[in-house]
């Protein structure tokens, strides 16, 4: 944690820290309040892999792009892929146990039974509540409690943010295939199983007062949505219940509402000192070159079918001279890039044959 990553500041505390960043109990402690407030929030292992597998890129790192199931083939074998050059170059995998890491773990304990029981223990300690994404509503409403909050304060927009369209099916996986997720991200699932039945005791401790108080916050939540999504010029105030006083809702707030996550960076960059006027223009060329990009992303996906077309063309021959053999675990394992090789064809570096050729050398090393 350095002043690369941290605004300058004209104190020696900082009152919060909300972004991307791995949990050092040391360091935070030292860097915030005495009275600060550590939450974090989990989500299903799994299901948290299919979401980085995609979001970044990992069938196009593991030259999974011309499987009908990329996620499927990485879960058949995942040791295969984490044990690659490529992927040891890089300080955490994104696919193994990348929940735990953000949080503080340290891979050089492997999975020992004793280390990840005081790491839990201590995330115990230091966490008075870890959220559960399946769970989001309920919570929210102890992040409420916990906090003091007002309903108000926990309002969010019910639309999904960075929903992708996967370009190969999500299918059912088998449960060999679960089984080698379990094994591999073995952490992330201690970590995940204890947390979640760590919320459900809050919850049960809270009951049945909390359901009614769960069921109260959805409707109002529901019921600013459908405001905010008729873009209002006035303000308007949301009767009050049990658990919460009237809830005025103005213009500005449906229009946060819908800030993507580089717009807020930008409003927080701004309430900064010197170093926030800096990195808030940069946040907003982002923004700019972020949008830009979403709204071309269907010419671009088009353009992207053709090349990807011609590069599965490409593999396939290749394939189709070494029948039998996992050619792309072959290449995985030596460390050479599979889109490298089809970059080279299609820019002419190389013939197929060619290609073929040098494949065929580094097999029969591989055998020996």
């Amino acid at each position: 944690m350095t002043n690369k990553i941290l605004m300058k500041q004209n104190v020696d505390e900082y009152n919060i820290l909300v972004h991307h960043t791995v949990y050092d109990r040391v360091k935070f402690h030292k860097l915030m309040a005495p009275d600060t407030q550590f939450i974090a929030i989990l989500r299903e292992p799994l299901s948290h892999l299919k979401s980085c597998f995609f979001y970044f890129r990992r069938d196009r790192r593991f030259a999974l792009l011309t499987e009908k199931n990329p996620l499927g083939k990485y879960l058949d074998n995942p040791w295969l892929y984490e044990g690659s050059k490529k992927a040891k170059k890089k300080p955490a995998s994104m696919t193994k146990n990348l929940q735990s890491y953000v949080l503080g773990w340290k891979e050089r304990f492997n999975q020992d039974r004793e280390e990840v029981r005081k790491f839990i223990s201590q995330l115990d300690s230091d966490f008075p509540l870890i959220l559960i994404l399946e769970y989001f509503d309920a919570s929210l409403v102890l992040l409420r409690r916990l906090m003091c909050w007002s309903f108000y304060n926990i309002l969010y927009d019910r639309q999904p943010r960075n929903e992708q369209t996967y370009s190969k099916p999500l299918s059912m996986y088998t449960e060999q295939q679960l089984q080698n997720h379990r094994n591999i991200s073995w952490v992330d699932y201690q970590l995940y199983d204890h947390f979640n039945r760590s919320l459900w005791s809050k919850i049960q401790a809270a009951w049945p007062d909390f359901q009614d108080e769960l069921e109260a916050f959805q409707q109002l939540n529901h019921d600013v949505n459908s405001y905010c999504a008729g873009k209002p010029k006035k303000m308007k105030t949301f009767p009050g219940s049990k658990w919460n006083g009237p809830v005025e809702i103005k213009p500005q707030f449906c229009e946060d509402l819908k800030k993507e996550r580089l717009q807020w960076d930008n409003k927080i960059c701004h309430r900064a000192h010197a170093y926030g006027k800096d990195k808030m223009l940069a946040n907003e060329a982002r923004f700019q070159k972020y949008k830009e990009n979403k709204e071309n992303s269907v010419t671009t996906a088009t353009k992207a079918k053709g090349t990807q077309r011609k590069s599965d063309q490409i593999l396939n021959d290749l394939k189709k001279r070494f029948p039998g053999v996992d050619l792309i675990a072959v290449m995985t394992k030596s460390g050479i890039p599979v889109s490298k090789v089809v970059t080279a064809i299609k820019q002419g570096q190389y013939t197929v044959d060619g290609a073929a050729q040098r494949l065929k050398t580094l097999i029969q090393n591989t055998k020996q």
